[in-house]
Parts: C-alpha cells; structure tokens; sequence
C-alpha cells in the first residue's frame, strides 16, 4: 500500500471561529487564538493536497489538540493504538477534559487500524509508527525516513520539548497519564534516534517550531 499521511491533525477548526464553545475554559487555560490560515484545507492546499488525498491519518493521541480534525477525513484510515481508542472513548477520572467526544466521533465510521504496538505503514521502513505510552495509554511516535533528509522522528506528545528528552523530565502540566511508561518511551526516542541518526521534531516545542520549515516549504 502506498498513498499521502497525515500525522496528527491539531485543533478542531470549529475552534478559529468558537475556541470557547469548543473547547470550553481549556481555550482561555491554553490561550489558544486559531486563524483561518491555521485550518487544515488551508495548510494541505499550500501543498497541493484536499482532505480527500489523505489515504492514513496517524495520530500521536487522540488529545484535543493532536486529533481534533480526525472526522475531516472520513475516507481516510485512521492509524491508532487500540488503548488510545479506549482512553478517548471511556476515559479515566481526570483525564476526560482532554478528550472532545465531537472531536472524534465519526471514528465509529471510519476503517481504523486498531494496534497493540508497532507498525511499518508500507513495510518499507519508510513510515514507522511506534507505540510509546505515558502521556496517554495509546500514544505513539511515529519515525519517517527521507530520502535526502534522512530519518526523523515526529514525537507528538510522546516528548513534549527537547528538554524533556535531555533531561528526562516528565512535562510541567498535568495529564500525564503514567510517568514510568513515559521516561521509558522517552528511552524508547532516545534509542531510535541513536541507531538512525534521526533528526526530531517535538510535539510542542516553541523554539524547534520556528527553526522548522513551514508549509509550502518541505523537506525531502
């Protein structure tokens, strides 16, 4: 199989025009000020792509900012960790704030990949999709390797910031689900990282952002 990924889908676009209907207080709690540039047919347009050339959307978790546009691509196939699916669906007391139900509710319709670990998407290495729980029970990172970039691994919230990884420290917020499991996906990072010589981009790090590349842009 072949075919166009996404890789977390970010905030619901609902939240450009009603962040606080959306999201409820989390939206003032996260300052969270979307545009319409910030929506995803924009972002795929500057590329050339629609939401319907998307064949896989791989989420890091099902957060509200990581899958909150999963129902954006129906026709697509969702790539999750069965206990993610779990964890959104029936979530644990406590952690149910950062799941929306709206966000992911057409799920229940779409072709998902249901895993209980790892997977090569096209069993070329070219896209691995790694189980690492500890921020939530279903998350994953996923390393993908470039033909003249190389390898690099986009951590979603498996390693909030690259000071977490250097030095092993669990995020400063709350909702992380299991700190144990998290220092050893980090390990987890630490040794794919190692063994491919990968770059990584961390799921929510200010300064590694501005030094990224910004769509139309790329990396090849």
């Amino acid at each position: 199989p072949k075919g166009n990924v996404i890789i977390d889908t970010g905030n619901n676009d609902k939240t450009i025009t009603d962040a606080e209907g959306w999201w409820g207080p989390l939206a003032k709690g996260f300052g969270l000020k979307m545009t319409k540039d910030d929506a995803i047919p924009a972002q795929l347009g500057k590329i050339g792509l629609k939401t319907d050339d998307i064949k896989y959307v791989v989420v890091g978790h099902l957060h509200l900012d990581h899958g909150g546009n999963v129902s954006q691509f129906p026709n697509a196939t969702l790539v999750t960790q069965e206990d993610e699916l779990k964890a959104a669906w029936w979530p644990d007391v406590g952690f149910s704030v950062y799941y929306i139900p709206g966000d992911f509710a057409d799920t229940k319709k779409m072709n998902i990949v249901r895993l209980n670990g790892d997977l090569d998407l096209f069993d070329d290495g070219s896209v691995r999709v790694m189980r690492a729980p500890g921020h939530t029970p279903g998350s994953q990172f996923v390393v993908v390797k470039l033909p003249k970039t190389g390898s690099v691994i986009l951590t979603s919230d498996v390693v909030y910031l690259k000071e977490n990884l250097d030095k092993n420290l669990i995020p400063p917020i709350p909702g992380t689900v299991n700190p144990g499991d998290a220092y050893r996906s980090y390990q987890r990072v630490r040794l794919i990282r190692d063994a491919n010589n990968a770059q990584i981009f961390y799921g929510h790090d200010p300064e590694i952002f501005k030094a990224t590349k910004k769509a139309p842009e790329f990396y090849d």
